[in-house]
C-alpha cells in the first residue's frame, strides 16, 4: 500500500556514509558461483538512525541486478571482484543491493517462521523491485504486476535527495503487504479493518525483520535501557521519510494509546494523533498491541535470565 502523508517539509538527518564493520569480517574472495554466502552492504534499519552494516546473504543463484530465485531487481548490479555486494551509500549500485537485501532478508525471516515456501498471490516465482522508478514522496506494492516500488525526491529545505527504497523499515513494510496478500489475497480491498490489519502487518514484519541484525538491537538497548515506553528506533516507523515530508520524527510509531472504535464512525482521513478509520492509522490499533506483547514476551524472558539482547532475538 503506498505511503499516505500530509505534505509539510522539515529538515531530515543526513544520511551517514560510513559502513559500520563488525567482527564477521567479510574477507572471502571466493567467486560467487562457488560459495555459500556473500557479504553485503545495507541499512539494517532508517538511514537517519544508523549507518550501513556488514552482513551475508546467501550466494547461490544470485545474478546481476541482484536477482535471486525469488526476486528481480529491475537493473544490472553485480557483485564486485571480490564477489561481494558492497557498496556505499554514495554508489549507484547501492540502491539497488538495499532493497534486494531488504526484501530477501524479510521473505527468508518469514518463511522461517512459517515453516514453508509463500506463494505470491500473482502467480509467478519472483517478486520485482523496482529500487527507484523515479521522483515521488512514496513507495508501494502492486498486487496487480506483483512489483514493490520505491522512490526518490529532494527534500526542500535541506536539499538531500532522499530514496524511499533506503530505509529498511520502508522496504520491509512494502514486503510485508506482499507476504500478507499471498496469504490472504482478499484482505487488501475486503474492509477498513482488512486493510488496516495489512497495514500493521507490514509495519509488524518491520519491526521483527530488523530485530534480525545485531546492530539494530545494540541500538535500542542503548536508547531504552530495555524499556520499550522509551521511544526508540524499533518503535519509530520511518524517521527520515516523516522528518521530511510529515514534520514528524517518523510516519508512524508502535508507542501509542489508541483504543478500539468502530472504523466506520470515525473520521475517513489522517488526523495528527487522533484515532481514524484510514488504514495506516487504524493499523496503529495492531502495532501498538503486538508491541506491547513484544514488551511483556522480552521481560518474561529477563526475568527468567536472560541476556537483554537475546531476549530481544528470541
Amino acid at each position: 500500500m503506498k505511503i499516505e502523508s500530509k505534505i509539510n517539509t522539515i529538515s531530515s538527518h543526513r544520511e551517514r556514509p560510513g559502513i559500520k564493520t563488525s567482527k564477521n569480517s567479510l574477507k572471502d574472495t571466493v567467486s560467487i558461483g562457488s560459495r555459500k554466502d556473500i557479504g553485503v552492504s545495507y541499512y539494517p534499519q532508517d538511514p537517519s538512525v544508523t549507518e550501513p552494516v556488514l552482513s551475508k546473504i546467501a550466494g547461490n543463484n544470485i545474478t546481476p541486478g541482484p536477482d535471486n530465485d525469488r526476486i528481480d531487481t529491475d537493473g544490472d548490479v553485480k557483485p564486485k571482484e571480490d564477489g561481494n555486494l558492497i557498496y556505499s551509500p554514495e554508489e549507484a549500485e547501492f540502491i539497488n543491493v538495499q532493497t534486494f537485501v531488504s526484501v530477501d532478508k524479510v521473505i527468508n525471516m518469514a518463511e522461517k517462521f512459517l515453516g514453508k515456501k509463500i506463494k505470491w498471490s500473482f502467480g509467478r516465482e519472483k517478486i520485482i523491485i523496482h529500487p527507484d522508478k523515479g521522483e515521488m514522496k512514496n513507495a508501494y506494492y502492486n498486487k496487480k504486476d506483483g512489483t514493490l516500488n520505491f522512490f526518490h525526491f529532494k527534500d526542500k529545505k535541506t536539499g538531500q535527495t532522499i530514496h524511499t527504497g533506503k530505509s529498511f523499515d520502508i522496504g520491509s513494510h512494502e514486503t510485508g503487504h506482499a507476504i500478507l496478500d499471498g496469504m490472504k489475497p482478499n484482505f487488501l480491498k475486503w474492509n477498513i479493518e482488512t486493510e488496516a490489519i495489512h497495514e500493521a502487518f507490514g509495519d509488524i514484519i518491520s519491526m521483527l525483520a530488523s530485530l534480525q541484525e545485531d546492530k539494530v538491537c545494540e541500538l535500542f538497548l542503548k536508547e531504552t535501557g530495555g524499556d520499550f515506553r522509551k521511544e526508540n528506533l524499533l518503535s519509530r516507523i520511518g524517521e527520515q521519510f516523516g522528518q521530511s515530508v510529515m514534520g514528524k520524527p517518523f510516519i508512524r510509531s508502535a508507542i501509542n494509546s489508541y483504543t478500539y472504535s468502530n472504523p466506520y464512525l470515525l473520521p475517513q482521513m489522517q488526523q495528527e494523533d487522533e484515532l481514524t478509520g484510514e488504514a495506516h492509522v487504524f493499523g496503529q490499533l495492531f502495532v501498538g498491541t503486538f508491541y506491547d506483547i513484544m514488551e511483556k514476551v522480552f521481560n518474561q524472558y529477563v526475568s527468567q535470565g536472560m541476556g537483554q539482547k537475546e531476549a530481544l532475538k528470541k
